[in-house]
């Protein structure tokens, strides 16, 4: 387990993502990365781990020219592959728990 989380740290090490958080569970490991500048370009990597309605919520608090193009895309739900500035996407899984960095697009 340790291997596994030095492995994890390196890897955000490099991209150089300050850490906020990380917890451990005997089945999973879960870093969450700390985006406290609060840009307003994305990606948000704060937002993973969180459900898709705070996600929401902070992405329209940080971004506020956003406010109604931030939209959450349920678990195996259809989505156009267009490529759009001015939109944010959240992908969720089934539990409604945001699975995948937001980011515009």
């Amino acid at each position: 387990m340790r291997l596994f989380i030095k492995t994890v740290l390196t890897a955000f090490t490099l991209t150089e993502v300050s850490l906020a958080h990380i917890s451990t569970d005997p089945n999973t490991v879960t870093v969450t990365a700390d985006d406290s500048n609060n840009n307003s370009q994305g990606p948000w990597k704060r937002c993973v781990g969180m459900t898709g309605e705070e996600c929401q919520e902070y992405i329209k608090r940080t971004v506020p020219d956003l406010e109604d193009r931030v939209y959450i895309i349920g678990h195996d739900q259809m989505a156009t592959m267009d490529y759009r500035l001015d939109r944010v996407r959240i992908f969720v899984n089934e539990n409604g728990v945001v699975e995948r960095v937001p980011k515009r697009g």
